[in-house]
């Protein structure tokens, strides 16, 4: 992978992935360009600086040290998740019998990873072309400096060009599925292999000191902007806002200029613990993404700690949140339609503990067993 320091889903992923896979006798070794760490989730961590860098092509010094950590390991199997360039694909390619890939976001198929045109807030359903060019400086929807746009560019082309030659794509959604066959990939490669989640052992504690806990990067895509505007008609309705990013300023103005003050705390990223005791101490978790998140695992994991989840319905949030079932849907980019979610699983006692109590039921379906008996047959194909 591209960076193991890096905060978000994939790093969340591996921590419950590898000691499953060391639990069932399998070795793992992390090859990334940056780590403070020897090991991680009883994995030995092996650096390749460069293997990060964006372009359709890498320098031929990074590929050789590539080539010879990979060699040294000599892996019966290489397992990709964020490699930017199709060269550590390739090249992993050559290390071992098998090499799959998780689809994590839209990097093999958009030039801006992320699909999201960010002026007029909208998802971008196009493959590469052209037009992402004229987008990049009309939506901000990728580096908008000339050099940049055309390394973004031509890297997604050389994944256009790489996805039908790869073995297995695994994916977390039928979404995200449909988006990498249209990208190119064989539809036989694409594998739905949803995220595992642990079940805490602890279920939720009777006190709730917040009533809606947001969970997430500060950024426009993830529609902290659109809770604050539904809060605003929640008379009293307190909220945590869980998370940092280039729009926590904004977001701390739009709070202010709502009338949240003291309704609304800003804590800025939290450990896994202080995840799981927010979790427990709220009575719903706003998911307002804006863009199409590939699955979101955030919610599955407040499912887990049988916290009500209010949801957009966009992307792979449907693969594990289905209305009624744990949580309520609502149209991405509505803060009246979202506040009014909100309002029935707050104001309505009986609603929310039954909400409560399928979370777990859920998130159940979700095991780390399950994701094993899909992911293991992948790796060992030859």
């Amino acid at each position: 992978m591209d960076r193991l320091g890096s905060v978000g889903g994939v790093r969340t992923y591996l921590e419950v992935l590898l000691p499953a896979l060391s639990d069932r006798g399998i070795e793992s070794v992390i090859v990334t360009a940056d780590s403070g760490e020897d090991s991680f989730g009883g994995a030995r961590v092996l650096v390749v600086p460069g293997i990060e860098a964006d372009g359709p092509t890498l320098p031929a010094d990074t590929l050789h040290a590539l080539q010879g950590t990979l060699a040294a390991a000599s892996p019966d199997a290489v397992y990709l998740h964020v490699a930017p360039s199709p060269d550590v694909a390739r090249t992993a390619a050559r290390a071992s019998g098998r090499m799959i890939a998780y689809a994590h976001d839209y990097g093999m198929v958009c030039p801006g990873n992320a699909r999201f045109l960010h002026r007029s807030g909208s998802f971008c359903a196009e493959g590469p072309g052209l037009r992402c060019f004229q987008r990049a400086y009309a939506e901000r929807c990728t580096n908008r400096r000339p050099d940049r746009v055309v390394h973004a560019y031509r890297r997604a082309r050389a994944w256009e060009a790489l996805l039908p030659e790869l073995p297995a794509v695994l994916v977390a959604s039928p979404f995200m599925a449909r988006q990498l066959e249209a990208g190119g990939a064989r539809p036989a490669s694409v594998k739905i292999v949803p995220y595992p989640i642990e079940l805490p052992e602890v279920q939720r504690a009777p006190a709730s000191s917040t009533d809606v806990l947001f969970v997430g990067r500060l950024i426009a895509s993830k529609g902290a902007d659109v809770l604050l505007r539904g809060l605003a008609g929640l008379d009293g309705a307190s909220a945590v806002i869980a998370g940092d990013g280039p729009d926590r300023p904004a977001l701390e103005l739009l709070a202010a200029e709502l009338g949240l003050d003291g309704r609304v705390r800003f804590t800025g990223w939290v450990d896994p613990e202080e995840r799981l005791a927010l979790f427990r101490s709220s009575r719903v978790l706003a998911f307002p993404a804006l863009w199409q998140e590939p699955f979101g695992l955030i919610g599955l994991e407040a499912l887990a700690a049988g916290l009500p989840v209010v949801a957009s319905d966009a992307g792979g949030i449907p693969a594990w949140l289905t209305e009624g079932d744990g949580g309520l849907l609502v149209p991405p980019g509505d803060p009246d339609r979202l506040g009014a979610a909100l309002r029935t699983v707050l104001e309505d006692e009986t609603e929310r503990a039954r909400l409560s109590a399928c979370g777990p039921e859920v998130a159940a379906r979700f095991s780390v067993d399950r994701h094993l008996e899909l992911l293991l047959p992948e790796l060992q194909a030859a």
